[in-house]
């Protein structure tokens, strides 16, 4: 996390002087109190236009929830630390809000899960662990042939509602 201070560095020393703790990607240094459990609100112009690239008028039911260390111990069987795992409906993440919204292609790689995946084509979580791969490839080639139309779709958006899209 950033410092109060505005630090780059992960927390200052604490008051026995030892050194600073590690911290997350620069990208994720934000201080932003939350607790597990916690629902994030996607914001309008990005439901807008995941109902339009994902033909699915009802976005909003998923649910994104900030479970970080459910997250992070499903993300160390490969080898990572910070992203999203999904289940039916939902969305799990250890990203703070104001990242994980900002992350196009990462928003529409998991949405992707949700909504065609476990979704339109009933993925269970064994047929997801016998073709893993398969499914995280389908999931990256949606994102990257929908991108850009998704980020046309999102500042369309918020030039309609006179809000901004935040990169």
């Amino acid at each position: 996390m950033r410092s109060p201070s505005g630090s780059d560095g992960a927390r200052g020393p604490d008051r026995s002087g030892s050194p600073p703790a590690p911290g997350p990607p620069s990208d994720a240094r934000r201080l932003e109190a939350r607790l597990p459990g916690t629902r994030y609100a996607p914001p309008f112009d990005v439901l807008h236009a995941l109902e339009r690239v994902l033909d699915e008028p009802d976005v909003a039911r998923i649910a994104v929830v900030y479970r970080p260390w459910y997250v992070a111990s499903h993300l160390a069987f490969i080898g990572a630390r910070f992203g999203s795992v999904t289940r039916p409906g939902r969305i799990y993440t250890n990203l703070p809000e104001s990242l994980f919204f900002k992350m196009d292609a990462h928003v529409l790689h998991e949405y992707f899960h949700v909504v065609q995946q476990w979704g339109r084509e009933r993925m269970t979580a064994f047929s997801y662990l016998l073709r893993c791969r398969q499914r995280e490839r389908e999931a990256a080639e949606f994102a990257a042939a929908h991108l850009a139309r998704y980020q046309a779709l999102r500042k369309a958006a918020a030039a309609a509602s006179g809000a901004a899209v935040e990169t």
